[in-house]
């Protein structure tokens, strides 16, 4: 019976093949990352199985990690499905497609590497690349360019497209003041993998074998994790990276201190992790030791001394591993005895962390970087401390002119709360949300649009009666964090330029519609919010997101009586009345007290 019942499934499918109408006009799928170039041709039915014709000089590991993907997406190997075509192209070929990087320094920052073209046709699909991380992210391109169809085939998205990073390093940082759980940060790499997110630091503030107790060796229950989430990071070609943090009691000038920071190293340099950042951030750092105040001028030139000597040892056990300095001022560009001396002291080869303009940078433009540049002779290594779940804003395209590097560090108010010692529950699934933005303009800034990644992200994530909720979340986020920071940037939420437009166009009428649609939509928001939950693809994001909405009552209440005075000041017919009411109201909707 199960042979027969699958040969008639597979029948079924090959007539739907066979028999498929022309396909239709296609829109963009919905996905991230944007391609850089993409044409769209339609869809075609096909058949759920593959085969694969790798050209010359194709690496047997990549024939095989299409094999693996394939299968674990529920294709069957065998033939009158999709069939892939790989072929080796010499790197000049991707060279002059990509984007220019600042530097070369490492593999990772030669976006040639990572550059591949694809065509896709009915059932063929023809991917040409110049790396193994190119192919890769064919694979995960199509992924998302096709959908289970009925009668276990699918519908293929129809495309010619050329792709490559605008940032040839896009990572994600876990270093905030929570920990997440093993298996939530397993799945958050399985997602990063997808959306082409190639760098993970693991960095997580909670983690005390950091920080307060840097000096203390990994048990082997611990290093048995972090080998799962090493291999988890290479199977999605993702870099994968650790955080030590020494300045607490450390003498900078101790070789037996120095042996006892190298052991820790050691351990995870011993299970293949090839980039390391050494910070000295949020520690309000010293030179505690006698011994140090008389080796050195000041602090700076402690530190560089110490990252200088970790990345030789490193470097010795390694010559492809990577060091980042976090200095104990990583914002802004301020020309003093310790930054100077970080600039003269530190090795050209070491990278240096930084936040932009502020811990918490409003903006981040090419001004910046510049100054950046102009100051410590590098570029930085961004790591953008983004904290809210609404997409980027303020960040400047043309950035990765300036730096190979982007890095977010997804930390939310919620979930890691930002105070030492006090937790929060871990939410490793958000970084689906809230890494998704990072995801998109670290490949593709130029595509960025905060409103449209808002769409996509409730189309993806949440039921469409639920979409609206999902959303008006994330605005209200967005206000808070904008609050929280200062955020002082010319972007508004849609609502916000509805109601800037109205101000400005003076008509009461107007403003009188404008209320009520106002009230209809935020009434319906209210109906939903309470069963959010129920509206998320996953349950972990609606559980998440129901925290986030359980705690919208203020918002409602100073926006009700806002609406309201707007509603007694057009019922007054007072000019100015009005026109303060709808200004109040404008800061109501902004989450402005």
């Amino acid at each position: 019976m199960k042979q027969s019942a699958g040969f008639c499934a597979r029948l079924a499918v090959l007539l739907i093949v066979l028999a498929a109408a022309a396909a239709h006009a296609a829109d963009a799928p919905v996905f991230f990352p944007t391609p850089q170039k993409a044409e769209y041709k339609g869809e075609a039915a096909a058949a759920k199985t593959f085969t694969i014709t790798p050209g010359k000089n194709i690496p047997s590991a990549t024939v095989a990690e299409y094999n693996s993907f394939l299968r674990e997406w529920g294709f069957e190997k065998k033939e009158g499905g999709v069939n892939f075509t790989l072929t080796w192209l010499p790197a000049k070929e991707c060279e002059k497609a990509a984007l220019k990087p600042h530097q070369k320094k490492s593999l990772l920052e030669y976006p040639e590497f990572q550059t591949y073209f694809m065509t896709v046709g009915g059932g063929d699909v023809s991917v040409k690349a110049c790396g193994v991380d190119g192919f890769f992210y064919a694979l995960m391109t199509f992924k998302q360019l096709y959908r289970d169809a009925d009668a276990g085939g699918i519908t293929l998205t129809k495309a010619e497209i050329t792709d490559f990073p605008a940032f040839p390093v896009r990572g994600i940082f876990e270093g905030a003041y929570g920990v997440w759980d093993d298996e939530g940060r397993l799945a958050a790499i399985d997602w990063m993998g997808g959306v082409k997110i190639n760098s993970f630091m693991y960095g997580p503030k909670g983690d005390r074998k950091i920080r307060r107790s840097w000096r203390e060796l990994y048990d082997d229950i611990e290093l048995f994790n972090f080998k799962r989430l090493i291999e988890r990071c290479a199977k999605y070609h993702i870099q994968f990276g650790y955080v030590l943090a020494p300045p607490q009691g450390v003498m900078y000038s101790s070789d037996e201190d120095f042996a006892v920071l190298m052991r820790k190293a050691r351990q995870l340099q011993g299970l293949g992790v090839r980039y390391f950042v050494l910070a000295f951030d949020d520690t309000l750092g010293m030179m505690y030791h006698a011994e140090d105040r008389a080796q050195f001028a000041n602090l700076g030139e402690a530190e560089a001394f110490l990252t200088n000597r970790f990345h030789k040892a490193l470097k010795e056990y390694d010559g492809d591993v990577g060091v980042v300095i976090v200095p104990e001022i990583y914002a802004g560009v301020w020309p003093m005895d310790y930054t100077n001396s970080l600039v003269e002291k530190l090795s050209p080869e070491i990278y240096v962390g930084w936040t932009g303009a502020e811990i918490g940078a409003p903006k981040i433009n090419a001004a910046d970087m510049q100054k950046f540049i102009d100051f410590y002779k590098r570029q930085p290594s961004l790591g953008d401390n983004w904290g809210s779940i609404f997409p980027l804003v303020a960040r400047e395209p043309d950035i990765h002119k300036y730096t190979t590097q982007f890095t977010v560090n997804p930390y939310n108010l919620f979930g890691e709360i930002p105070i030492p010692g006090v937790g929060g529950e871990s939410e490793p699934a958000m970084c689906r949300i809230e890494c998704a933005s990072a995801a998109q303009f670290a490949w593709n800034p130029y595509a960025h649009d905060p409103d449209n990644m808002v769409d996509d992200l409730a189309a993806i994530n949440f039921k469409p009666e639920y979409r609206d909720a999902f959303k008006f979340l994330l605005y209200k986020d967005y206000y808070h964090f904008r609050g929280y920071y200062t955020l002082d940037t010319a972007y508004r939420t849609p609502m916000e330029k509805k109601w800037i437009a109205i101000q400005e166009s003076g008509n009461d009428k107007a403003v009188a519609q404008l209320l009520s649609d106002t009230r209809t939509h935020f009434n319906a928001l209210a109906e939903k919010l309470p069963t959010v939950d129920q509206g998320a693809y996953d349950p972990e994001i609606g559980k998440s997101m129901k925290v986030r909405a359980d705690v919208s009552e203020p918002y409602f209440e100073t926006l009700e009586a806002a609406l309201n005075t707007v509603e007694e000041a057009l019922a007054a017919k007072d000019k100015k009345q009005i026109a303060a009411a709808v200004d109040a109201a404008i800061k109501a909707i902004g989450g402005v007290e």
